[in-house]
C-alpha cells in the first residue's frame, strides 16, 4: 500500500476544494436567498398578517412531508459516493424511485386528510397545491453534485424557485390571491428538480432500476437515525408556529415568521458551508486529525461573521421590519432581538453535524435533536400562553444552546472512539 497523504498537504486540498465549492455555492445560495427574501418582503406586504400567517402555516406543514420523502438517503448517500464515486449511479436509480413512490403516497395522503379532515378552507387549499411540493423533491438529486463536489448545477437550479415566487408576488395584490404563492412556490421546486436530474442522466447515463436488496436495507438502516434528526430538526423550527396556531394566537404568526425570515436569510451562508465542507469531512475519516485545525478554523470564522450579523440586526430590528414589511410588522422588534442570538450558535455547530455524520454517529445526532425539539416543546408551551410569539423566540434561543452543547460533547466523542482497526 502506498503512503497516507501528508496532513498538511491534505489540508491544502481541504482549503483549495472546500473554498472553491463554498464561494460557487455561496454565490449562487446567496443570490437565491436575496431574491427569495424580496419575494417574502412583497408577499408580506401585499397579503396582510393574516393570510402570509396562512400561508407560513401551510408550508410548515408541508415541510415534514418532504422529510418523510427525503428519507434521510442524502448525507448517507453523500459520504458513501464522495469516497466511491463507481456507486453513484447505483445510489441515485434506488433514491429516486423510491422516493418517487413515497412522494405520491405523500400526495394522496394530503388530499385525504384535507377532504376528510376539512381544516379552514384557504389552508387546505394550500396544502392540496404544495403537496405537489413532494415528487418535485422526490425528483431533485441534489445530494449526487454535493459528493461530487459539481456545485455549479446546484447552484444554476436554487434560482429558478426564488425566481418564481418572486414573480408570482409581484402580481399578488389581495390575500384571496395567496394560492398563487403555492403554485409558483411548487412549479419552481418542480423546475429545478428536472434541471438536476437531466443534469445527473447527462452524467452518468440512463437510470435503469435493477434491484439491491442489501444496497437498500443499507440505506434504510443507516438512514433513519438522520431522518429522525431532520424530523426533529424541522421541530425544533416549525413546532414554533405550528403551538402558536394550537393555541389559538394565530394572528402572531405572521409577525414571528416576518422576524423570523431576518434570521434565516443567512441560512444560504450555512447550507453552503455545510455542504461544501462535507465530502471532505466524509473522506478524512477515520482520521479526524487530518482535518482538525481545519475543522476549527472554519467554526471560529462562521461565528465571527454570524456574530457581528447579530449585533447589527439586534441594533436595528425596530427600523429593519419597518423598512422590509411595514408598520403593522414592528411590533415584533423584541422578538427579533432574540431570535437574531442563535446566528452565532447555529455558526459554532455548523460543522459538528456533519462530522458526526461523516464519522458513523448519526444516531448520535438525532439524540441531540431529540433533546433540543424537547427543550423547544416544553418552553412553547409554558411561554405561549403568556408571552406568545416572544415566548417562541425564548424557547428557540434556549434549544440552541442545548443543541450546540450537546454536538460539541458528541463530536469529542466520536473522534475518540473511532475503532483502533480504521485508524491504521
Amino acid at each position: 500500500m502506498g503512503k497516507p497523504p501528508h496532513r498538511a498537504s491534505f489540508n491544502q486540498q481541504v482549503r483549495t476544494q472546500v473554498f472553491k465549492n463554498l464561494l460557487t455555492l455561496s454565490s449562487g445560495e446567496l443570490v437565491a436567498r436575496g431574491i427569495l427574501a424580496v419575494a417574502f418582503i412583497v408577499l408580506a406586504r401585499a397579503l396582510g398578517k393574516d393570510a402570509f400567517g396562512e400561508f407560513g402555516l401551510a408550508t410548515a406543514v408541508t415541510s415534514y412531508g418532504l422529510l418523510l420523502v427525503s428519507l434521510g438517503f442524502d448525507p448517507i448517500a453523500t459520504r458513501e459516493v464522495s469516497r466511491s464515486v463507481g456507486e453513484l449511479k447505483q445510489y441515485a436509480t434506488h433514491i429516486l424511485l423510491i422516493r418517487v413512490a413515497c412522494a405520491l403516497v405523500a400526495v394522496a395522503a394530503t388530499a385525504a386528510y384535507v377532504f376528510g379532515a376539512a381544516p379552514a378552507p384557504a389552508v387546505g387549499r394550500l396544502l392540496l397545491v404544495l403537496s405537489f411540493s413532494y415528487v418535485a423533491n422526490a425528483l431533485t438529486p441534489r445530494w449526487a453534485f454535493l459528493a461530487l463536489e459539481e456545485s455549479r448545477p446546484l447552484a444554476v437550479a436554487g434560482l429558478i424557485t426564488p425566481a418564481s415566487l418572486l414573480a408570482a408576488a409581484v402580481l399578488i395584490h389581495m390575500p384571496s390571491q395567496v394560492a398563487w404563492a403555492a403554485i409558483a412556490l411548487v412549479s419552481g421546486e418542480l423546475a429545478a428538480g428536472v434541471l438536476l436530474l437531466r443534469a445527473l442522466v447527462r452524467r452518468v447515463g440512463a437510470l435503469t432500476f435493477r434491484p439491491d436488496w442489501t444496497l437498500a436495507r443499507t440505506l434504510a438502516r443507516q438512514s433513519w437515525p438522520v431522518t429522525l434528526s431532520l424530523l426533529l430538526s424541522n421541530m425544533l423550527y416549525n413546532f414554533d408556529v405550528l403551538a402558536l396556531g394550537a393555541m389559538r394566537r394565530a394572528t402572531d404568526i405572521g409577525i414571528y415568521l416576518a422576524c423570523y425570515r431576518c434570521v434565516t436569510v443567512f441560512s444560504p451562508f450555512l447550507n453552503a458551508f455545510q455542504a461544501a465542507a462535507y465530502p471532505s469531512l466524509a473522506r478524512s475519516y477515520p482520521d479526524f486529525e487530518r482535518i482538525r485545525v481545519r475543522v476549527r478554523w472554519l467554526t471560529l470564522s462562521a461565528i465571527g461573521v454570524l456574530m457581528l450579523a447579530a449585533m447589527i440586526i439586534a441594533g436595528f430590528a425596530h427600523d429593519l421590519l419597518g423598512l422590509l414589511y411595514g408598520s403593522d410588522y414592528v411590533e415584533g422588534a423584541p422578538i427579533l432581538r432574540i431570535l437574531v442570538w442563535t446566528l452565532p450558535i447555529q455558526g459554532f455547530r455548523s460543522l459538528l453535524r456533519q462530522v458526526l455524520v461523516a464519522f458513523h454517529r448519526q444516531h448520535w445526532d438525532a439524540r441531540n435533536v431529540a433533546v433540543a425539539v424537547a427543550t423547544n416543546v416544553v418552553m412553547d408551551v409554558l411561554l405561549i400562553p403568556q408571552l406568545g410569539a416572544l415566548g417562541c423566540a425564548i424557547s428557540t434561543l434556549a434549544s440552541e444552546v442545548v443543541f450546540a452543547a450537546l454536538s460539541a460533547v458528541a463530536v469529542r466523542a466520536a473522534v475518540r472512539h473511532v475503532p483502533a482497526v480504521e485508524r491504521r
